[in-house]
């Protein structure tokens, strides 16, 4: 099998790279390239791989551009955690996504996908077409919750997304509000609560928190990757991953 990665975080596309080799020991990279136009060069001169590995958001543009420019025929597994919206779209077509930072289990699942629809595998007609459905908007956007039922001092009251400054997994999950105050939820999981909640508005920093973007105050660099100091009165700070930094980076940009 002939893969090619499209990743520009060069961790992340060591640790893909790695992952295959581990998962797939015949398979050969062909290779790693970091942008739209090396890309789009790239297919012009090469033979199409048997799959690519795509990131969305690249250092130069959107990778759709790619698909814009050229008739590319080969599957495409997404490795984003940042436009979850395309990675809905191309989910119906029967393309898998891997959310950043990169898991074993799930290249694996998605290698296993993969497999089961290589012989079935979409083109670029049906691309193009899922491609023109996103930009006409035919392809709707997800509906998600604006209110959770949440307990504070033994009684239950509706809080709204607008007075949720991030979430807060300890034992419990938590909604804390403006003021500091903390609501528990009736959650069982982070990922859960995730897919609930619109990711123009919310980000997964990490295992504990998903915070509000309008709660981030200032951004500093540490060692492990980026720490987000939110606005008083909470003036918590949250970690986040080198692999996270830029898309949480490109959220607070772009929405």
């Amino acid at each position: 099998m002939k893969i090619l990665i499209v990743e520009d975080e060069s961790l992340a596309a060591k640790t893909l790279a790695n992952l295959i080799h581990k998962l797939l020991p015949a398979a050969e990279i062909l290779a790693t390239l970091a942008t739209v136009q090396e890309s789009i060069f790239w297919f012009k001169n090469n033979k199409e791989p048997d799959l690519m590995f795509l990131d969305i958001q690249l250092a130069d543009g959107n990778s759709f551009e790619i698909f814009e420019t050229l008739q590319c025929n080969c599957p495409v597994i997404f490795t984003t955690a940042y436009d979850q919206f395309a990675i809905r779209a191309f989910q119906l077509n029967s393309i898998d996504y891997l959310l950043k930072p990169l898991d074993e289990k799930d290249v694996q699942r998605a290698i296993s996908k993969y497999e089961k629809i290589k012989d079935n595998s979409p083109g670029t007609r049906q691309l193009q077409e899922m491609l023109q459905d996103i930009q006409s908007g035919r392809i709707h956007e997800k509906k998600y919750k604006e209110r959770f039922l949440v307990m504070h001092k033994n009684a239950l009251r509706p809080l709204h997304i607008a007075e949720i400054s991030y979430f807060q997994k300890e034992e419990l999950i938590f909604a804390i509000d403006w003021e500091a105050n903390r609501y528990i939820t009736d959650f069982q999981s982070m990922d859960e609560l995730q897919s609930l909640l619109n990711p123009e508005l919310f980000f997964r920093a990490n295992r504990q928190f998903i915070v509000q973007i309008n709660a981030v105050n200032i951004i500093k660099t540490t060692y492990k990757g980026i720490s987000a100091v939110l606005k008083k009165p909470m003036l918590t700070v949250i970690d986040i991953s080198r692999e996270k930094a830029r898309d949480f980076k490109a959220w607070l940009e772009v929405n």
